[in-house]
């Protein structure tokens, strides 16, 4: 028997998110150098845009996947495999929600860089 050390959804999800603002901020503040901002407001600004990318690269993505499940050539292939359907069924509903946490990941990183850019951007 082995002991399997597995973290919690809602940690991971934390650190997910905590990791991609972290991203925006720096991203946000080396352009901010470069460009020579000098105030909370303008780093407000390139965070906010930062935000907006962030959740229009999220919702690209689950288009995308939502486009390729669709797919009639995937869904037949899938069909005519040798695994069991039930076999199957659980890995594409694992595969889907994988899919949507890392969207969850992606749209509260998002907003949060969002509310972050506006409150530096009220300062």
């Amino acid at each position: 028997m082995t002991d399997q050390k597995t973290s919690h959804p809602l940690k991971t999800i934390f650190i997910g998110i905590l990791i991609l603002n972290m991203v925006v901020a720096i991203i946000s503040g080396a352009v901010g150098l470069y460009l020579n901002w000098t105030t909370a407001y303008q780093y407000g600004g390139g965070i906010f845009i930062g935000g907006i990318v962030v959740v229009a690269i999220g919702v690209l993505s689950v288009m995308g996947y939502w486009k390729q499940a669709r797919n009639f050539n995937y869904i037949y292939a899938q069909s005519m495999s040798s695994e069991p359907s039930n076999d199957r069924n659980k890995r594409a509903m694992d595969e889907s929600l994988q899919r949507y946490s890392s969207q969850l990941i992606i749209t509260i990183s998002g907003i949060l860089s969002l509310v972050i850019g506006s409150i530096l951007q009220s300062i």
